[in-house]
Order: structure tokens, then sequence, then C-alpha cells
């Protein structure tokens, strides 16, 4: 019994000291970090050598919402938009500490004309954003619109009016 005692307490300890260094490291800072070549690819416009770069990289790490969001990036901006929209999926499913991930999904969603499932997108990055990002209220109003909502499309018209006036000040 004091074997078993003597054998819990440092395993304990070591648990809550694990816990205690991991819980204050960014794990998104961390991937991009360790991906940073491939983002770089990205910002340069090098899409295809970057879906190509995050194919090989997820062959080896398939959980890290930074590579699928990155590949989505590209796919994007190469039109692969089914593509891209899978790629966001899988980053949402990893994480949702990148609420950019959501936004991007909903633009792929609006350009299919699937205004459902980016309304649904657009509403989870509006909660994140506290309804105070300029970009995902412009798009929601357009789905709105698109759906032929005008009251919400109204709504979002004016709380967009409000920002950009705070904004302005």
């Amino acid at each position: 019994m004091e074997a078993l005692v003597f054998l819990i307490i440092p395993l304990i300890i070591y648990i809550s000291i694990k816990v205690m260094i991991w819980k204050d490291v960014d794990l998104i800072a961390v991937d991009c970090s360790t991906y940073i070549e491939g983002i770089n690819m990205y910002n340069c416009g090098q899409y295809e050598q970057c879906i190509a770069y995050f194919n090989d990289a997820i062959t080896k790490n398939t959980k890290s919402c930074v590579l699928f969001y990155y590949r989505g990036l590209a796919n994007l901006a190469c039109n692969n938009v089914h593509s891209a929209i899978y790629n966001f999926e899988k980053a949402t499913n990893l994480s949702h500490d990148l609420p950019d991930v959501f936004y991007q999904k909903a633009k792929a969603l609006y350009e299919i004309a699937d205004f459902e499932y980016a309304l649904i997108e657009l509403n989870k990055v509006s909660r994140m954003y506290r309804d105070a990002n300029l970009e995902v209220l412009q798009l929601r109003a357009q789905v709105y619109l698109k759906m032929g909502n005008k009251i919400n499309y109204l709504i979002d018209i004016k709380k967009i009016e409000q920002l950009t006036n705070i904004t302005k000040k």
C-alpha cells in the first residue's frame, strides 16, 4: 500500500507540472513557426508550391489546424473552392482557436452559393468577434440579401454603420 502511495504522488506531481507548463503554450504559434516555410510560400503568392508543401506536411502531422488552414487558403487562391472548404472543415474540427478559418470557409461557401451553410459559419465567427468585425458583418449582410432576409440584412447594415462610425472617431 505504501509503495502505491509513493508511486501515485510523484505521478500526480509530474502530471500537474506538465499541465502547468503546456497550458501557457500557444499551439497555433508553435505550428506557425514550425511551418513558416509554407506560410511564406502562401504570403508570396506561390500557391501551388504551398499546396505541395502542406500536402507533404499533412502526411506527417494530421493534427495541425494550421496546416489545413493554409492549404485551404492556397486552394481558395487557386479557385479550388471545394478543396478549400474540405481543408477549412478539417481545420475547424481540429481547433476553434483560429476564427478566420470559419470566415474563410464562409467565403468559400458563399462562392458556391451555399448560403445556408455560409450563414452558419458566419454566425459562429461573428460570435467569436462579438459582432465587431466589419468583413464578417459585410459578408453576412450579403448572405442575408441573397437569401431574401431583408430584416437581418438591415440589422447587419446598421451594425456596419455603427462600427464604421466608431472607427472614424
